[in-house]
């Protein structure tokens, strides 16, 4: 069954929000397989710096 299947399946069956959150990943992981093996690290690479900073500045904000 293909990602685009699957992703159809999950909307029809559970329209929530969780649902459509499937349905972004699922669609990401269609981008991702199609990318080289660099844009792959690149992509992954780019994410956890983007989390890290965003882990630092929660951490620094006043509580």
């Amino acid at each position: 069954m293909g990602t685009k299947t699957r992703t159809q399946n999950v909307v029809q069956q559970n329209p929530s929000s969780k649902a459509l959150h499937t349905k972004h990943l699922l669609d990401l992981a269609d981008e991702m397989a199609e990318m080289s093996e660099d844009e792959f690290r690149l992509t992954i690479a780019a994410f956890r710096s983007y989390r890290r900073a965003m882990l630092l500045d929660r951490a620094q904000e006043p509580k």
